[in-house]
């Protein structure tokens, strides 16, 4: 991998030499000011590979112009709220085009960085809970292997149950040795009804014997976003019955790779996911990329192993406060009524960052 930086006098100066020689698809490594204070200085990346001949030569001069440019005597400048977004979007992996993108909008809003990632975020993502268990139909729980189906659907489950709604649970997992088990002793616990549906034809029949319940929740088995015949198999489970597929997804992966799954599921009928793992993930930009590339809707997060109380709503302020959580703090301490809660009342944590 070929690192190169760019130095300039604003932010948006140094994206732009950024695009213009790497073009999109670079990746922004890191974002910091210059060491004068006077200037920022943008570390960027692309594979050997990718890069076409770009006369590399000629850019070399164009960014040695704009740093004696910038270094003509002026009076200091501080962090502007496009360079704190791309800084701290940089430090979560995001990739470069959706960086700039959310940096040059918040940049256009008004109030503090983390104010304005909020306004930003809230404009390029949809966010919206699980439908109540009144309204909403049966959720299928989708996704690869490891994205934490079955976990979710216990906490889902126990949300439901603790708010006083009687509860269904499904499993489809028959295969994966020791599946039925963890889930029948998840539902013991809280006491709840597990049926077993073994082939696509048993679905609609285990949900006709939990027509009485105030919601249902389906655990299926992993597949393979990549491999034809195990989409195929989903699509026989989605398609069974009138449910709605709500996508898994684990942060802390390759933000591409991630987004290519997320794209894939959606493109089989999901509509929100629930992002797993933010409380051993430092690092959100997958699940942005996610987000991007399938356009669903950021429906809630899990960021505790535990089952009660284990997920919690997201939205844009609270996204932002994960993604800048130092710059949320300050910004909250003179704006209390901002401060986002989880269900069990406790501050928005992340990963062993204080809130």
């Amino acid at each position: 991998m070929q690192l190169i930086t760019y130095t300039a006098r604003t932010t948006g100066e140094a994206m732009n030499l950024v695009r213009d020689e790497l073009g999109d698809d670079a990746i922004i490594v890191s974002t910091q000011r210059a060491t004068d204070g006077e200037g920022v200085r943008i570390v960027a990346s692309l594979d050997p590979d990718q890069i076409i001949n770009s006369e590399p030569r000629q850019k070399q001069a164009t960014r040695q112009e704009s740093d004696a440019d910038f270094r003509k005597p002026t009076a200091p400048i501080g962090m502007d709220v496009d360079e704190a977004v791309c800084q701290a979007l940089a430090a979560h992996g995001t990739s470069g085009p959706l960086t700039e993108r959310l940096a040059h909008t918040a940049a256009l809003a008004s109030g503090d960085a983390y104010s304005a990632l909020a306004s930003a975020l809230d404009g390029e993502f949809r966010f919206g809970p699980v439908p109540s268990v009144r309204d909403g139909k049966p959720a299928m729980l989708i996704g690869a292997p490891g994205a934490g189906k079955t976990v979710t659907t216990a906490k889902l489950a126990a949300r439901a149950a603790l708010a006083g709604h009687s509860v269904g649970v499904i499993t489809t997992d028959t295969q994966r040795a020791g599946a039925n088990e963890q889930l029948a002793a998840f539902t013991r616990i809280l006491k709840l009804d597990l049926e077993i549906a073994r082939t696509p034809g048993d679905l609609p029949k285990a949900l006709a014997r939990l027509a009485g319940c105030d919601a249902v929740y389906i655990d299926t088995a992993s597949v393979n976003p990549f491999l034809e015949s195990d989409m195929a198999g989903l699509a026989e489970w989605t398609q069974a019955a009138d449910i709605e597929p709500l996508l898994v997804l684990p942060a802390g992966g390759d933000v591409g790779e991630t987004g290519e799954i997320a794209k894939v599921f959606s493109d089989a009928g999901a509509q929100r996911m629930i992002a797993t793992r933010l409380d051993v993930t430092r690092r959100l930009g997958s699940i942005l990329g996610a987000a991007e590339h399938s356009r669903l809707c950021f429906s809630g997060v899990s960021i505790t192993p535990r089952i009660a109380n284990g997920l919690s709503t997201i939205n844009a302020v609270s996204l932002a406060r994960l993604l800048m959580p130092e710059t949320a703090t300050k910004s909250q301490s003179a704006q209390p009524a901002l401060q986002q809660k989880f269900d069990d009342g406790e501050p928005l944590r992340h990963a062993g960052v204080a809130s």
